[in-house]
């Protein structure tokens, strides 16, 4: 018998992150606002 637990957790999980960037590429950009900036410092 096969072991199919890890498909059972990674199927789902892996739709709904398709799920969501889906809807992320849908949402609309219009009102952002541009704005300049200048990186100072990195950790």
């Amino acid at each position: 018998m096969r072991n199919t637990g890890p498909a059972r957790f990674l199927i789902p999980v892996g739709l709904i992150l398709i799920i969501f960037g889906i809807i992320l590429l849908g949402m609309k950009t219009d009102n952002y606002v541009e704005t300049v900036g200048k990186v100072t410092n990195t950790v």
